[in-house]
This record gives structure tokens, C-alpha cells and sequence, in this order.
């Protein structure tokens, strides 16, 4: 599997196809057989509003609770010396609401979480990517019945879910932004 870094230019938006997901830019065609990880070096600017529910689309929902960016920003540095949410959230407030139609609790912002808070859990809790996780298997069970001809593992880690994809489908695409956990996958899945 052939790993590189991953970088945005003009001309390469120019000729694929790129999604944006959360603040963060995702190439989404590729030649057939050419699986790698990537590394996403960038976060996004600026904040993602949601305003209609995720999952059915409604934009009437009731009010649960807010909470104040500020605040939660202080106390993850307080606790964990780490700040988890991109600073264009400052001064913003975060509503938890309930979709009217389906019932389904969404947040107003979609807040991405950065590189630099993955990196903080890597080198605090080597564990947090583990070889094996319950969500693996789930996740292969569900390949397994739908059989798609690609997959992208967004937030990929060391890559061990894609291990377990390898011989299942044929494309494979993972996406990583941490830079230590993507060294680790690119040195053990061949990149170069």
C-alpha cells in the first residue's frame, strides 16, 4: 500500500473531484488499485453551521440545552492543557436540539476535532489506537454484505481497520491528520 502526503493545490482541485466533510477537504476519485493514507495537514477556518437535521433533513427542532464554546474551551485546557476545538468557534454558542421529524440530537456546529488534540491523546495514551477494536469487526460485517468496490476510512489512524480491508476491496483511500499516528501506518503499510 503506497502512502503520501496529502496536498491541495488548484490545479489538482482543478482535475478531481474534491468533497469537503466537516471543514477538511477529501479527494474522492482515484485510479482503480492504488491504495495508500494520506495526511490531512489542514482544519478548517471557519465554522460549519448546521441547519437542518443531519439524518432526514428537517430544519424545525426543539431546543435541548447550550453550552458556551468559551467555556468548553477552558475547561478542556484546564484539565488536559489542550484546546480540541479550532478557534474560529470562539464566541460562539453550541445548541444540543432534537429533530421535530425524526428525533435525532444534533448539534448547530459541526466541530471537527484537530490534529493537535490527536496528537496529545497519541503521546499521552499510546493505547488510544488500538490493533483491535469491537467497531472493526461491526464495520467489516457491513462491507462485507454491501461489498463496495471502495472505501474511505476518514480519521484512519494507524491504518489498522484498512489492514483488515486489504484483501475485501479493491479501493481503499484513508484519511489521517495526525502526524505521528500517519508515520506509524506509513511505515508499516509500505509507504514510501
Amino acid at each position: 500500500m503506497k502512502l503520501r502526503e496529502f496536498i491541495f493545490s488548484k490545479k489538482y482541485e482543478n482535475n478531481h473531484k474534491v468533497v469537503n466533510f466537516m471543514g477538511i477537504k477529501f479527494k474522492i476519485r482515484r485510479k482503480k488499485q492504488d491504495k495508500k493514507i494520506t495526511f490531512l495537514n489542514n482544519t478548517n477556518i471557519e465554522p460549519i453551521y448546521v441547519s437542518r437535521c443531519p439524518l432526514c433533513g428537517e430544519e424545525h427542532y426543539y431546543f435541548i440545552k447550550e453550552y458556551d464554546i468559551n467555556n468548553l474551551i477552558q475547561k478542556w485546557e484546564n484539565q488536559f492543557s489542550l484546546n480540541p476545538i479550532s478557534n474560529c468557534y470562539r464566541d460562539k454558542i453550541l445548541q444540543r436540539r432534537e429533530c421535530s421529524k425524526c428525533g435525532l440530537q444534533y448539534y448547530n456546529y459541526g466541530i471537527p476535532d484537530t490534529k493537535e488534540m490527536y496528537s496529545h491523546l497519541y503521546s499521552m495514551h499510546k493505547t488510544y489506537y488500538s490493533k483491535n477494536k469491537w467497531e472493526y469487526d461491526i464495520a467489516l460485517q457491513f462491507v462485507k454484505k454491501y461489498n463496495p468496490q471502495a472505501v474511505m476510512d476518514i480519521g484512519c489512524g494507524a491504518g489498522y481497520f484498512l489492514e483488515k480491508l486489504i484483501n475485501v476491496v479493491p479501493d481503499l483511500l484513508g484519511q489521517e491528520f495526525n502526524p505521528k499516528t500517519f508515520a506509524d501506518a506509513d511505515s508499516r503499510l509500505g509507504g514510501g
